[in-house]
C-alpha cells in the first residue's frame, strides 16, 4: 500500500492542477471579452489659461462634459476598472521637439459600487491643468483620449484605450478661478 505521505502528496498536487487548469480557463475567458466603454456624450471646452505666479509655467484648464458607461467592460472576473484622460500636444520648440502627454481626468470604478459604473457629469473640471513651460499654449490643438485598465480577480491587467478626438486651447489669457487655485494648493508641477 502507499503510505500517508504519497497520497498527501497526490491530493496536494492534483488540487494544484486543477486549480492551475481552472485559473487558465478563467484568464482565457477574459482576454477574449473585448468590451469597450459606451461613449454616449463627450465634450471639452477649455475655459482659462494662465501663467502659474508660483511655478512660472503656464496652464490651461477646461471643463468636460461626459457620459461614458463602463458596465459593459465588467464581467464576472473583474475586480477594479481604473479609467483615466489624457491630453496630447505638440511641443513645438526647436530645442525640445515632440509630444506631451499629461492626465486631466481619473477614477477607480470597484465591481461592488455600480453606481460608479456609468460617469455621467456636466461641466467636469479638469482634475489635473494641462502645462507647458515653453508658454505656448494658445490655441494650441490637443488629443483626447480615454484609457482603461481591467483588473481582474486572478489574471493579466489589460490596458485598453479609444479616442475622444481633437480639442483647441483658447486663445487669450484669463485668471485662474477660485476653485482652480484651490486645487492646485501643494501641487508641483514639475
Amino acid at each position: 500500500m502507499y503510505s500517508l505521505s504519497v497520497r498527501f502528496n497526490s491530493i496536494f498536487f492534483f488540487f494544484g492542477i486543477c486549480l492551475t487548469i481552472l485559473g487558465v480557463f478563467n484568464v482565457a475567458t477574459t482576454i477574449f471579452i473585448n468590451k469597450i466603454p459606451i461613449v454616449h456624450k463627450f465634450t471639452f471646452k477649455s475655459t482659462t489659461l494662465y501663467n502659474n505666479p508660483y511655478t512660472k509655467i503656464q496652464h490651461s484648464s477646461g471643463e468636460m462634459n461626459m457620459d461614458i458607461d463602463f458596465e459593459p467592460c465588467y464581467n464576472w472576473n473583474t475586480n477594479l476598472i481604473f479609467a483615466w484622460i489624457s491630453a496630447t500636444y505638440s511641443n513645438g520648440n526647436r530645442r525640445n521637439e515632440g509630444n506631451t502627454t499629461v492626465t486631466i481626468w481619473d477614477n477607480i470604478m470597484k465591481r461592488d459600487q455600480v453606481e460608479t459604473h456609468h460617469f455621467i457629469n456636466e461641466k467636469q473640471l479638469l482634475e489635473y491643468p494641462i502645462i507647458s513651460k515653453n508658454f505656448d499654449l494658445s490655441e494650441k490643438k490637443i488629443y483626447l483620449e480615454l484609457h482603461w485598465e481591467h483588473m481582474p480577480v486572478f489574471g493579466f491587467i489589460l490596458k485598453k484605450s479609444i479616442p475622444l478626438g481633437n480639442y483647441v486651447i483658447r486663445k487669450d489669457k484669463t485668471k485662474p478661478t477660485k476653485k482652480e487655485i484651490e486645487r492646485e494648493v501643494g501641487y508641483d508641477d514639475l
